[in-house]
């Protein structure tokens, strides 16, 4: 029989190696030459903006200030001898956008947990049945076991690196990825095949990473687009 333990270790060091991949350590560490030309960069301008600074005569920007101050009192003072009222800030306006603020809130918050609830019911509606079925196919208990292992592995894997590509690739196109990936996991589990049933395992695995991901992270994009 197939070495799972080799296997699981394998993926697990794989998983360890693409999450530090993408992590700031590995830039911290193991930065690109492009990094280091930008660094060197922003150094040197920094260090010149800061030397000009000083070089700046500070005498005549004081005179300016002064002047902009001077020229704002005299307006002021000429506002107040025509008998005119200091300005008032009227708070209709930021009233209006709060409340509009708040309806767009409620819409995109109601999309959301709408779709997400089925997706979640359809995923809680088959759990508890699942070890029942295999049972039920005739697999032992370390069949079974491998089978569950291997789901959680796929989903170990893919959720490291599943939300960075949703969010290059596309929120609302990974939603609905979720929806077919998920619909063939399922429907691997009509066959008593332990190869059908290990592949729907794997399905279900990358797709329980895109459950727990992508949602979330399109309602944030959609509430950072709305500007909320």
């Amino acid at each position: 029989m197939t070495d799972y333990n080799l296997i699981f270790g394998a993926v697990l060091l794989f998983n360890v190696a693409v999450t530090f991949r993408a992590s700031s350590y590995y830039k911290k560490y193991f930065p690109s030459p492009t990094d280091t030309n930008k660094n060197t960069s922003s150094d040197e301008t920094s260090t010149e903006a800061k030397s000009s600074e000083e070089l700046a005569p500070l005498s005549g920007e004081n005179d300016g200030r002064d002047s902009f101050r001077d020229n704002d009192k005299e307006k002021h003072d000429a506002d107040l001898e025509r008998g005119g009222d200091p300005p008032v800030v009227s708070t209709s306006v930021n009233a209006a956008s709060d409340n509009a603020a708040n309806i767009r809130h409620a819409q995109l918050l109601r999309k959301y947990l709408i779709v997400y609830l089925l997706a979640a019911l359809s995923d809680w509606l088959q759990g508890p049945y699942v070890y029942a079925l295999y049972d039920a196919y005739g697999y032992s208990q370390h069949e079974i076991a491998v089978l569950f292992v291997a789901g959680f592995g796929s989903s170990m894997v893919f959720g490291s690196f599943i939300g960075g590509m949703a969010d290059h690739c596309g929120r609302r196109k990974f939603i609905i990825l979720f929806a077919v990936i998920y619909a063939m996991s399922c429907m691997t589990k009509h066959f008593k095949s332990f190869s059908i049933l290990m592949v729907g395992r794997l399905l279900g695995g990358v797709a329980t990473s895109l459950l727990f991901s992508v949602f979330e992270a399109w309602l944030i994009g959609a509430h950072a687009s709305a500007g909320l």
